[in-house]
């Protein structure tokens, strides 16, 4: 019997079957999800979004198209697109979700992650954690 467990944390969250949480016997399992870029960078693109200059920038859209390529035209951010932001603030927003887009980022998505955990229980045994 296998029992999928119903708690979720955020996609890059600490759920995992380390301390192996199945009792009697059971065999924990991650089962793994895929995460969009935009998923993945969630906490930069709303921040950037939230200045309007950082947000007005064209080279965020543009690196995040080239991040999420299968072969990217160009080495770094800088060759791709260069950024027009004039405030510290704002450049600083920029750097940081390009950063999210160019390190996280490839054509599969924005990486995998744990989505949730369940626990394969030996025979006769059954419920979330046998």
């Amino acid at each position: 019997t296998t029992t999928t467990t119903t708690t979720r944390p955020p996609p890059w969250g600490s759920l995992s079957c380390d301390e192996n949480p199945c009792q009697f016997g059971g065999t924990c399992v991650e089962n793994v999800g895929q995460l969009t870029c935009e998923q993945r960078c969630e906490y930069e693109i709303d921040a950037c979004d939230a200045n309007s200059q950082c947000k007005s920038e064209q080279c965020v859209d543009v690196i995040l198209f080239v991040a999420t390529q299968e072969s990217r035209p160009c080495t770094n951010i800088e060759s791709c697109c260069q950024s027009s932001t004039s405030t510290q603030i704002a450049a600083s927003l920029y750097d940081e979700a390009v950063s999210c887009f160019w390190n996280n980022c490839n054509a599969t998505g924005g990486g995998e992650y744990v989505e949730s955990i369940s626990c394969d229980c030996v025979e006769g045994r059954n419920g979330a954690r046998c």
